[in-house]
């Protein structure tokens, strides 16, 4: 019964708009810990046939004529929550448009490999995850691009690069 689950979270409140549908709920007995749901509009974004897992490919439908590069900085930035990347192990260091891609925006992911035990440096290896979108269809296709890697190690309170 999902009321006896730890992770339940009561119903408090919705909102709607053009572009979504929100939730607003909290864990039982702890209103200070504010958790907003949100679910874009088929209309909006139609996500039907996407696979979530993949780092490249089909992206979805962004169903907004014309789409500009603030609608698109707005999808790619939301729908990075999504992604394999969205965790502990991963950050997001840039976001920005890449007009010489045509209409894409692009998130700058940082991406750590802890060294293993009698190692002294971790590996960071960045790579760009980039969102275009076909002006006329509004499809979106997602590549991934490598940007760099290097080695890196806490010295006391600061990180050196090996």
């Amino acid at each position: 019964m999902a009321i006896a689950s730890s992770r339940y979270l009561d119903f408090v409140g919705n909102e709607s708009t053009d572009r979504y549908f929100e939730f607003d709920r909290v864990p039982r007995g702890q209103p200070d810990r504010y958790v907003r749901m949100r679910v874009y509009r088929c209309s909006y974004l139609d996500r039907a046939g996407v696979d979530t897992t993949a780092t490249a490919g089909f992206a979805g439908v962004l169903n907004v004529r014309p789409p500009d590069a603030a609608v698109l900085r707005e999808i790619n930035e939301y729908l990075w929550r999504f992604t394999l990347f969205n965790n502990a192990e991963h950050a997001v260091i840039a976001s920005e448009a890449r007009p010489a891609l045509g209409l894409a925006h692009a998130l700058t992911i940082a991406s750590l490999e802890r060294a293993d035990a009698g190692a002294s440096c971790d590996r960071i290896t960045l790579h760009d995850s980039i969102l275009t979108v076909d002006s006329g269809t509004g499809e979106l296709q997602r590549t991934a691009a490598f940007v760099r890697e290097f080695r890196a190690r806490r010295e006391g309170s600061l990180i050196v690069e090996c």
